[in-house]
């Protein structure tokens, strides 16, 4: 048994073992499914010069339960058993298969384990043997030797087992960790490129803003960037570019199609002269003539939205001349993911009308029929700061505005629009 490297074979050495010593025909091996609570057939071996079919057959075929049969009949008394004619016994289920075989003469023993039935040995002959005291003393201490030897297996068994639970759980540990690097390692690696793209947009958006800078006067800002044009983009009381403006929202055009993914938003304000109605209308009408020259220039249609603000949010008091023409502007407001910001906040921060239209300061209806006090009629021009009052139209009927009004100095932003 030493050498079984299973217990089946250990099981089929100790058969053929004792059937070879004791000079018994064949032998049966029973092991106890506890689960089930039954005894089932392990190992069979017999002598070459009988075939037991049936009996072979029939006793792979059963389970006996506890008192059934002569393996119950063992697990339950705990002792050595001796059937002397199986065709004589009254608790002998195989009756009939062990006749036809000629097995007529069988004894068993139990397998223990402290006081626990773990199998059963069962042996026949062919022929009729009475009850041998010396024998049974034999096969009780075999039975106890098997005992050992199924303990020091199931030992055995117990410290695989333990071992295996060992390294699966040394295994499952070692996945784990190298689970939780890698994902430290891609959250870094996140961090990393998102610290990277961070950088990258700020980097971009610096660079955009002091490429517009160049052209017209930005700022930067929690909307974006914010490209102030003021009032000399178009003629007064009219939403046409002049070519000057042109010229420079071309230039604007250039610099934006070089940065993908930007939004736009061209914001339209005026002072409060003209009927608040009138101003929305004309400002947003001056906001979506700039979007429609950027779209002519190649910029993406659905990355530009136009608002007109009328006289609200005033950036200076509009009682002033120059509070006025400071109030009278184009805003275009520049967003996206590629200079780190978002489009999302489109509007002004304060004041806007929702649903609103847009309309630009001073002007009123071309052919007003009665000019309400104080407001500009066609032709006229906003006075500049540090003049006492609105000039009129020259009496020669001249369209050209008094000589009064100051020259634009080297250190103030260029003016795209005239009034």
């Amino acid at each position: 048994m030493a050498e079984a490297d299973s217990q089946l074979e250990a099981a089929h050495l100790v058969l053929q073992a004792l059937c070879e010593a004791l000079e018994w025909q064949l032998g049966e091996f029973w092991i106890i499914d506890s689960e089930a609570n039954v005894l089932y057939c392990l190992d069979i071996w017999h002598v070459p010069t009988i075939e037991a079919t049936e009996f072979i057959k029939l006793s792979r075929y059963l389970t006996f339960t506890s008192g059934v049969g002569l393996p119950g009949s063992i697990w339950q008394s705990g002792e050595t058993a001796w059937i002397a004619d199986t065709r004589q016994d009254k608790n002998f289920p195989r009756i009939i298969a062990a006749s036809k075989d000629g097995l007529y003469s069988a004894t068993g023993f139990p397998v223990l384990i402290g006081q626990q039935v773990v199998g059963i040995v069962e042996l026949f002959r062919t022929e009729v043997s009475e009850p041998d005291e010396s024998l049974r003393a034999v096969l009780t201490a075999i039975g106890s030797q098997i005992a050992q030897f199924m303990r020091r297996d199931q030992a055995q068994q117990q410290l695989q087992q333990s071992e295996q639970a060992r390294q699966a759980a040394l295994q499952q540990q070692q996945t784990l960790a190298q689970q939780a690097e890698q994902a430290r390692l891609q959250a870094q690696q996140s961090d990393q490129a998102r610290a990277q793209a961070v950088q990258q947009a700020e980097e971009q958006r610096q660079r955009l803003l002091k490429q517009l800078n160049q052209v017209l006067q930005t700022r930067d800002s929690a909307r974006g960037l914010i490209v102030s044009m003021s009032d000399v983009l178009f003629d007064f009381n009219q939403a046409t570019l002049k070519p000057g403006a042109k010229l420079r929202l071309a230039k604007v055009s250039g610099i934006i199609l070089a940065y993908p993914d930007l939004k736009l938003e061209i914001d339209g304000f005026t002072d409060n002269k003209g009927t608040p109605q009138y101003n929305m209308t004309l400002s947003d009408k001056r906001a979506k003539a700039v979007r429609d020259f950027l779209v002519g220039q190649g910029v993406g249609s659905d990355a530009v939205n136009t608002k007109g603000f009328g006289e609200s949010n005033p950036v200076a008091s509009n009682a002033t001349a120059a509070g006025r023409q400071q109030n009278r502007r184009v805003e275009l407001v520049v967003s996206g993911n590629a200079i780190g910001s978002s489009a999302g906040a489109s509007g002004m921060a304060t004041g806007a009308a929702p649903g609103s239209t847009g309309g630009v300061s001073g002007a009123t209806p071309a052919n007003p029929t009665s000019p309400q006090p104080g407001t500009a009629t066609p032709g006229s021009i906003s006075t500049p700061a540090g003049t006492t009052g609105p000039q009129s139209r020259p009496s020669n009927g001249s369209s050209q505005p008094p000589v009064s009004n100051p020259p634009a100095t080297d250190n103030k932003p260029p003016n795209l629009f005239q009034l």
